[in-house]
C-alpha cells in the first residue's frame, strides 16, 4: 500500500512539473537591495503648473536634465514621482522595499531676489 501511495505522489509532481510551458521563463522576484545614492544631483528649477510641471536636475558630473513626473531616471532604479513648486521626489521601483528620496528649492514659494538693498547701497556711496 505504501509503495503505489509513493507511486502516485510521484507521479502528480512529474505531471506537475510536466504542466509548466518550457518556453515561458520561470517567474523570479528580483529586487534591488542596494540602492545607488542621489545626493550629489541638485535641483536648479521648477516651472509648471499644478497640473504640468517640470523639473530641472544638475547631475555629479554638471549635465541638465529636465524631468516631468512619472518619467524615467538615468540612475536606475530611481524614477521621477511627483513634482511640485519646491520639490522633486523619486521613487525606487525595483526596491525590495518601498524607497523614496526628495530634493528640495531653497527659500519659499514665489520668494524673488531683493536686488533693492543691493542697488541703494551702491547709491548712498559717494560720488567724486
Amino acid at each position: 500500500m505504501t509503495g503505489s501511495r509513493m507511486l502516485w505522489l510521484m507521479v502528480l509532481v512529474v505531471a506537475d512539473a510536466q504542466a509548466r510551458d518550457p518556453f515561458v521563463p520561470p517567474q523570479v522576484i528580483r529586487c534591488v537591495t542596494e540602492l545607488p545614492t542621489l545626493n550629489q544631483w541638485r535641483l536648479q528649477g521648477v516651472i509648471g503648473r499644478e497640473s504640468d510641471w517640470r523639473g530641472w536636475l544638475l547631475s555629479p558630473q554638471g549635465q541638465a536634465l529636465t524631468v516631468v513626473p512619472d518619467s524615467h531616471f538615468p540612475v536606475s532604479p530611481w524614477q521621477i514621482g511627483e513634482i511640485n513648486g519646491q520639490s522633486i521626489r523619486f521613487r525606487a521601483t525595483e526596491s525590495c522595499e518601498e524607497r523614496q528620496f526628495s530634493l528640495r528649492l531653497k527659500g519659499r514659494l514665489y520668494e524673488k531676489d531683493n536686488h533693492r538693498h543691493a542697488v541703494a547701497a551702491d547709491d548712498q556711496q559717494p560720488r567724486q
